[in-house]
């Protein structure tokens, strides 16, 4: 669950796994922002999924806490479900309108559905976000790069970032 029991100047109950003080990651994030990087808080993920009833604002007041720019939405769960991936960022969205969202996308999540889990489950959701990252590292071997950004980049008119790990020939 994302951040469900957030206390004010503490990391315990995030589900974040830092070695640190809640001051000493606050530090280096301000650090990192002073060099102009943008620090995302990333909420959700596999094994951090996200309930029905979730409430945005644990992890709203923990990215304000910290002085990160925003949240990233880590939606691994329920990766077929195109209308749930669209309500956790309108919810976001909504609780906070000026904040900075992104989220990491489906590598096939621009795709027309087909009925597979993955095409075609981002397309709705991604209006409420500022820029996304789609997800190639566990793509596939065939999976096309450019054709995924050409994709996204139909259906999103914010900054799309694309990254992996692996050499494409």
């Amino acid at each position: 669950y994302p951040v469900p029991n957030y206390k004010t100047g503490s990391l315990d109950g995030t589900g974040l796994s830092f070695s640190q003080s809640f001051e000493v990651v606050k530090k280096a994030i301000w650090l990192l922002k002073e060099k102009g990087v943008t620090v995302m808080l990333s909420a959700g993920g596999a094994t951090f999924p996200f309930p029905q009833n979730f409430n945005p604002w644990p992890s709203i007041q923990l990215c304000w806490d910290l002085g990160c720019h925003g949240i990233d939405i880590d939606w691994e769960s329920d990766s077929g479900n195109q209308q749930e991936f669209e309500r956790i960022c309108r919810v976001y969205r909504e609780a906070w309108p000026q904040g900075k969202f992104s989220s990491a996308v489906w590598s096939t999540g621009a795709y027309q559905p087909d009925g597979s889990p993955y095409k075609g489950v981002n397309i709705t959701g991604v209006k409420y976000l500022d820029f996304i990252n789609i997800m190639a590292y566990d793509a596939g071997n065939d999976f096309d790069p450019i054709e995924s950004y050409e994709a996204y980049k139909k259906i999103f008119n914010g900054k799309i970032y694309l990254g992996s790990y692996r050499d494409w020939v």
